[in-house]
């Protein structure tokens, strides 16, 4: 077995484990870390190689450095300038609309990082289940239109969706 296909082969074993965290972001959020933010180190997320050609291991690498890193810093900082110290993201964010927008900003973008890393798999080529496909054509006419709509509404949005 060549070094691609090990690295595959435990990528694949461990993507259960992770679409059964799908929730655990948020659970993670309700912890309270003396009232910080906290950034997971990059040894936490899943492997990465598998996501190309799609997305490189580099750009992961930066997205998790810069990105990941400034909401979390910035969201800490918003934190502790509206003296909201001791509560958890998901307290804060539940109430949103009574804070100052560099707390939703930076709060919304570090909690949808937190998804972003549990969530993120290499295409399976699977489609949605039959129920949800269902809703899709129903609402959306087809899977494909849904996919052009989704893109649109997502640009549009802080942080380019």
């Amino acid at each position: 077995m060549d070094k691609r296909t090990f690295i595959k082969s435990i990528f694949l074993g461990t993507t259960g484990v992770f679409t059964l965290g799908f929730t655990s972001a948020l659970k993670a959020a309700r912890k309270k870390r003396n009232g910080m933010a906290s950034l997971c180190s990059l040894n936490c997320l899943m492997p990465m190689m598998p996501l190309e050609p799609y997305i490189d291991a580099r750009t992961m690498e930066l997205h998790h450095s810069k990105h990941h890193a400034a909401y979390t810093e910035k969201f800490n900082a918003a934190v502790a300038e509206a003296g909201l110290t001791g509560k958890t993201a998901l307290e804060i964010l539940s109430e949103v609309s009574k804070y100052p927008a560099a707390v939703r900003n930076n709060g919304g973008g570090y909690l949808n990082h937190k998804l972003f890393w549990k969530m993120l798999a290499p295409a399976t080529g699977k489609l949605p289940s039959k129920e949800l496909m269902d809703a899709l054509n129903r609402d959306f006419g087809s899977l494909d239109a849904f996919k052009e709509k989704f893109n649109a509404a997502a640009k549009s949005v802080f942080g380019s969706g």
